[in-house]
């Protein structure tokens, strides 16, 4: 029993500790910031075709540090959604009392939020991510987002600075699928370019398939002088990357964010 005392208060130890940082993480922590920072849905805008954007109102929101081009974890504490937090990235650039979060119908937990309603209490989890305009090595700039992937690219989009040459390249599967048009077209123009809308199945037509090596170098033939930054699914993601690859662009200017249920 004795050789047993020293083992069992150590596990005891153990539990207690994991214990405490859970209830801290979990419930002392989230409620502290509740109440430091009063986050509330401010106003619901329906971009069409099961698509939503929040904008969250709150107070020091510049304590988080979030940048254009991250993601935060929300919990909506509505009756059939507080007890669980999803990942959202900032469809934005954020402002010290604002965010924004534009949300597409894919599950059960996005088609709820389809229906929230301004007042709602928010929770949130930390900000995380890499995707930022400050990792940024080069003069130019290729964004490339495929569905709801283009989301933090918007965001990042207003982020740049006027003048900062800008190419936006958006695949998605028919118009009505395409989010956040106008906006994208505004921000593009005042950089003056346009967004490339690729439109239809990815190898419908192979001379404007962004994950063709080939198609990309017609469409942007100078990537490899820019960093690109990429977000959509993962198969999405893998097949651009390795077409920017092909066309010279090194590692280190290549920023990717996965978005997969």
């Amino acid at each position: 029993f004795s050789h047993a005392t020293g083992p069992t208060l150590a596990w005891t130890w153990l539990h207690l500790v994991v214990a405490c940082a859970l209830a801290w993480y979990r419930v002392a922590l989230p409620a502290w910031q509740m109440l430091t920072h009063r986050i509330v849905v401010e106003s619901v805008h329906h971009e069409g075709k099961g698509a939503v954007s929040l904008t969250l109102e709150g107070r020091r929101l510049a304590d988080y540090g979030g940048q254009a081009g991250q993601h935060v974890r929300l919990r909506f504490l509505t009756r059939s959604g507080w007890w669980q937090s999803h990942p959202f990235s900032f469809s934005a650039a954020p402002t010290p009392t604002r965010w924004r979060i534009t949300v597409a119908a894919s599950g059960d937990h996005t088609r709820r939020l389809q229906r929230v309603r301004p007042g709602t209490r928010v929770v949130v989890s930390g900000v995380y991510g890499h995707l930022t305009a400050e990792r940024r090595r080069s003069r130019g700039v290729l964004l490339v987002g495929g569905g709801s992937g283009i989301t933090p690219l918007r965001a990042l989009l207003e982020a740049f600075p006027r003048g900062t040459d800008v190419r936006v390249v958006y695949r998605a599967r028919q118009p009505q699928d395409v989010m956040l048009k106008a906006e994208l077209d505004g921000l593009a123009a005042a950089r003056g370019r346009e967004v490339d809308y690729l439109l239809g199945q990815r190898h419908a037509d192979p001379r404007r398939d962004v994950t063709s090596p080939g198609a990309l170098r017609k469409l942007v033939p100078d990537a490899a002088a820019r960093d690109a930054y990429v977000c959509g699914r993962s198969g999405f993601v893998d097949a651009v990357v390795g077409s920017l690859r092909s066309n010279g662009v090194p590692d280190e200017q290549i920023h990717t964010e996965r978005f997969d249920s």
